[in-house]
C-alpha cells in the first residue's frame, strides 16, 4: 500500500513538474515575441529632434551656468557618470556636484546628436561633444562622446535617468 501511495505521488509530482515546464516555456516564447516587437526603432523625426533638443538644451543651460534649468531635466532617481568613473545617483547629489563644478568651471560646450532611439517609455541619444572651458585661468579644449537616456514623465515629457561622458584623448597623444 505504501507503495501505490508513493507511486501516486511520484505522478502528482511529475504532472505539476510537466505543467509548471510548459507555463515557463508558454512564458519563455511569449517574452521572446515581446521583447522583438519592444525592440528599439529609431524613432519618429519630432520625437528623435524633441529629445536630441534636451541635450542641445542641456548643453546651453551649462554654458549660461544656469543650474535650475539643468536640474529641470533630470528625473529625481537620476544616475550621472562623468568621465572619471565614479557615479553620482540622484538629483540632489547630482545638482551638487554640477553647483561646485559650475562655481570654478566657464564651457561653451557644443554636441552632435548621431543616434536617437525610442522603446516605449524609454529613450536615448548618443553622440559626441567638444567643449572649450576655462577652469582657474586656464584655458582648455576637450573633446568626447556622451550618452543620455531618458524615461517618459507624463505624455509628453522627457527626463534624464542616466546621462554619461567619456573623454577622448587629444590630438596630440
Amino acid at each position: 500500500m505504501l507503495t501505490y501511495q508513493l507511486s501516486k505521488l511520484t505522478v502528482a509530482i511529475l504532472m505539476i513538474s510537466l505543467l509548471a515546464a510548459l507555463l515557463i516555456s508558454a512564458t519563455a516564447e511569449a517574452g521572446t515575441e515581446r521583447s522583438v516587437s519592444t525592440r528599439s526603432q529609431p524613432v519618429d523625426q519630432r520625437t528623435a529632434n524633441g529629445i536630441a533638443q534636451i541635450s542641445e538644451t542641456w548643453a546651453k543651460e551649462w554654458g549660461a551656468k544656469n543650474l535650475n534649468a539643468l536640474m529641470a531635466l533630470y528625473a529625481e532617481d537620476a544616475v550621472f557618470l562623468p568621465a572619471n568613473g565614479s557615479r553620482v545617483t540622484g538629483r540632489a547629489a547630482i545638482r551638487d556636484l554640477f553647483e561646485k563644478a559650475l562655481a570654478v568651471n566657464a564651457s561653451e560646450l557644443r554636441i552632435h546628436s548621431k543616434v536617437t532611439e525610442q522603446s516605449g517609455d524609454l529613450a536615448y541619444d548618443s553622440g559626441e561633444y567638444e567643449e572649450t572651458g576655462t577652469s582657474s585661468g586656464v584655458a582648455r579644449s576637450g573633446r568626447g562622446n556622451y550618452l543620455v537616456v531618458f524615461r517618459r514623465h507624463g505624455k509628453d515629457q522627457w527626463r534624464i535617468v542616466e546621462h554619461m561622458w567619456t573623454d577622448a584623448p587629444s590630438t596630440g597623444q
